[in-house]
């Protein structure tokens, strides 16, 4: 589903509801009596089956293409980005692992001491590197198989201070009421603190910054236009 929306320069909310996830866009005026023309991109259940194989790279071929016409583009996914089965668990196979290092130096450009392994769930996330996902929010399968494998996804591997073995989700997770102090998995990837979605991607300068996954809200700063996203997990 693409939105496209012409913000009056004014304090604006909007929200965006799919199933059980909710992204609550609120748009800051930076400047008064302007036009802002936003184009949003919001995707919904992805949940990775194998027909992805073909249509992944289809749909990131339409964002690619549709973004370059507009110079503000926003994508958010609602969550459910993906879910236990053949897909999901196949991106643990070893046979993937050549793949899997493949895209993400080409992504980069060839990075130095990235040595990416397989896992339940990567190749699903890897997609939404690749894409360019701004912020998701959680949805009710991310919980499916257990906040463990949730902490293997979305955070980074290192190993030694300077083996990369997973860069972890390159855009945060948006939940702002939930509580995460009691899980052991979870808790120290929650960052309380606003901050810029930009900041959530893997530091190759700094690998062993402890990177937070998850968070209540973020901002994204778009020619000079600030956005605060917020997410929730929805019980409906």
């Amino acid at each position: 589903m693409i939105l496209k929306y012409n913000f009056n320069m004014k304090t604006i909310l909007f929200a965006v509801k799919i199933a059980i996830t909710a992204i609550v866009l609120s748009l800051m005026a930076l400047r008064s009596n302007a036009q802002y023309r936003l184009q949003i991109f919001h995707a919904s259940d992805l949940e990775g089956g194998v027909e992805a194989i073909t249509k992944a790279p289809h749909f990131a071929a339409i964002i690619d293409t549709l973004e370059e016409q507009y110079a503000n583009t926003l994508i958010l996914s609602a969550g459910d980005n993906y879910i236990s089965g053949p897909f999901y668990s196949s991106a643990d196979a070893r046979s993937v692992r050549d793949s899997i290092q493949k895209v993400y130096n080409t992504l980069y450009g060839g990075i130095p001491n990235i040595n990416l392994r397989e896992g339940a769930g990567r190749i699903d996330i890897s997609i939404m590197n690749a894409i360019g996902f701004n912020a998701s929010a959680l949805g009710n399968h991310e919980f499916d198989l257990g906040t463990a494998a949730i902490e293997n996804i979305i955070a980074p591997e290192v190993r030694g201070g300077t083996d990369v073995r997973w860069l972890g989700a390159n855009f945060p997770y948006l939940s702002a009421n939930l509580d995460f102090s009691q899980d052991g998995n979870l808790s120290g990837l929650y960052e309380s603190t606003i901050k810029e979605s930009s900041t959530y991607k893997f530091d190759f300068s700094n690998p062993t910054a402890k990177t937070k996954g998850i968070a209540p809200s973020t901002m994204v700063t778009i020619n000079g236009e600030r956005l605060v996203l917020w997410g929730q997990l929805l019980l409906c």
